[in-house]
């Protein structure tokens, strides 16, 4: 899984997307994904700049990553 951008950059996002750049040429500026890009500005535009930080909570995968079957047999 990717790390999360940095704020920082995230913040930089908006700066550029507001001065009419696309997000092409934002990803392309700021080494990130076009998807990414995207993502953040529909987040920005849906909540402001507390929307900005990162989602940790939804990162990675909780419980049981293999058949339970499997995993009962482990332990």
């Amino acid at each position: 899984m990717p790390s999360a951008v940095a704020v920082p950059i995230r913040q930089r996002m908006i700066e550029l997307r507001q001065q009419g750049k696309s997000y092409r040429a934002i990803a392309e500026a700021l080494g990130q994904s076009r998807h990414s890009v995207r993502q953040i500005c529909r987040r920005w535009s849906q909540g402001g700049n507390s929307a900005l930080t990162p989602d940790y909570q939804h990162c990675g995968h909780g419980g049981i990553r293999s058949e339970r079957l499997i995993w009962r047999a482990a332990i």
